[in-house]
């Protein structure tokens, strides 16, 4: 018989729930609802909507149950959560593009230098990490460290809501930069120089788990599985490569770039270069670097269509193609990182760095799209030097799959194949390790061949190296100023 399963994919911008169904040693996928993902400003600051996610769930889970549907998985973002006390949430997540959560991590390092924090967790320094949260909590919530609350990441929480356990999965623990790479505990260390009690988390429970089972459906006994719930550790699951070693980018609003390892590079020269150390499916390491991504891109379109200018992502692809540029930005710029009028800010940079001013919205698109593909460049060259390893093609996994501009671009940075796709790799993931759970596959390489027999996996050759290898030592020079 047919398995069926419900995954749920949640993305900063849009959440999606789509049935998997594994027939004939083939994976189809039907989508049943998508959904953005929304936000509210309340007291100065800008919180998930965790209210009208909750009632997009239960919607999502009522179209699927006529399927027939044999288990229901969660992935989402990592780094945000909210805090239960008993069975009601005194702390909403807050998102992780709020302005306060800038600057976060140097109030962290007051209390414990990030050297220690790196040679625990192995996570690269960003304000948004989970650990660097709990200041702002001071601010924003004070007197929540009173209340004996339980801290649940994101699909934890949607979890909760559907089955009523309080768990924390691994891969999601992970983002936090408080779980220790090697050991796979949080660390005591880091809690106790937080002033946080060791019990702060829920359990840790691991991908192919079951949270409990949903709710008020009957006689029927559906589980939700603890899949990878960080939604790139689900993309990675998916990543159709034909071996081992590969590298990755899971494209989508950040543009995740790395490789998969089974143990921890935790060294000096992975501290400096900023590479972090994220668990994934049966205890691997997502070896890799977060990059801003098509965020920037996203915003563009926003203010686009703010100014009264209807445009979509294909008019902006063709508009880039046909400006030209040698001005660059630095996508991991905090200038980037929060919402707000990416256009002007373009500007901006350029200013700050001395480069010409662009001419035109054509000219700044541009700009954006050859500052990732020489981002990525430089993501690589650091990925290869770490691991002593070198790749010989890329996959390009997630929607941003589909940006065939960039694609491109990527691939002459680069000078090597690029293979992009599949474009919902996230879903895939999370459905994959549904069916292994469920005992339907044998494991993540046997549903890796599955994706890739399935898959018309788009190829970009590499055309142009030359020029971006001269783009790319200019690239340096203005990004490392």
């Amino acid at each position: 018989m047919d398995k069926k399963v419900l995954a749920f994919d949640f993305g900063a911008s849009s959440g999606r729930a789509i049935i998997f169904t594994l027939r004939g040693g083939a994976i189809e996928a039907e989508e049943v609802s998508r959904f953005k993902t929304r936000t509210i400003y309340r007291d100065g600051a800008l919180w998930w909507d965790y209210e009208y996610l909750f009632s997009k769930i239960d919607e999502s889970v009522e179209k699927a149950l006529p399927y027939g549907i044999s288990g229901v998985g969660i992935d989402t973002w990592g780094c945000d959560f909210a805090l239960i006390n008993g069975d009601r949430i005194v702390v909403p997540p807050l998102n992780y593009r709020d302005e306060h959560v800038l600057g976060a991590a140097a109030d962290t390092e007051k209390r414990i230098p990030f050297e220690k924090i790196y040679a625990a967790t192995g996570i690269q320094k960003m304000d948004i990490n989970t650990v660097n949260r709990f200041s702002v909590l001071d601010k924003l919530s004070p007197g929540w460290r009173d209340g004996g609350c339980t801290a649940l990441m994101m699909a934890d929480l949607f979890a909760w809501h559907l089955t009523g356990s309080k768990r924390c999965e691994i891969t999601a623990a992970s983002t936090t930069s408080m779980l220790n790479v090697k050991e796979h505990v949080f660390d005591k260390e880091i809690f106790k120089a937080l002033s946080l009690g060791e019990n702060l988390f829920a359990p840790l429970i691991r991908p192919g788990e079951i949270y409990g089972y949903l709710k008020n459906t009957g006689d029927s006994q559906i589980p939700v599985f603890a899949v990878c719930t960080h939604d790139t550790a689900s993309a990675v699951a998916a990543v159709p490569a034909l071996t081992d070693k590969f590298a990755y980018i899971s494209s989508g609003t950040w543009s995740l770039m790395g490789t998969e390892r089974r143990s921890p590079e935790t060294g000096k020269s992975a501290e400096r270069l900023n590479f972090t150390n994220e668990t994934g499916y049966n205890d691997t390491v997502r070896f890799l670097k977060n990059i801003m991504g098509l965020w920037i891109l996203q915003e563009v379109r926003r203010n686009l269509n703010e100014r009264g200018e209807q445009i979509d992502f294909p008019q902006m692809i063709k508009v880039a193609s046909d400006s030209r540029t040698d001005s660059y930005i630095n996508p991991d710029d905090d200038m980037f990182l929060t919402p707000g009028d990416m256009l002007a800010r373009v500007d901006a940079y350029l200013q700050k760095t001395g480069q010409p001013p662009a001419k035109d919205d054509g000219e700044r698109l541009r700009i954006i799209y050859e500052s990732l593909a020489l981002d990525y460049k430089n993501v690589m060259t650091g990925l290869e030097s770490v691991t002593g390893e070198k790749y010989d093609v890329l996959h390009v996994v997630g929607g941003g799959s589909r940006d065939a501009l960039l694609a491109q671009l990527t691939a002459d940075a680069l000078g090597i194949p690029v293979l992009a796709g599949p474009t919902e790799a996230t879903a895939l993931g999370n459905a994959i390790i549904q069916f292994i759970a469920l005992g339907e596959i044998q494991d993540v390489a046997t549903g890796r061949r599955i994706i890739r027999a399935g898959l018309d996996i788009k190829e970009y050759l590499p055309q142009n190296v030359a020029v971006m290898s001269d783009k790319f030592n200019r690239f340096k020079q203005i990004t490392e100023v």
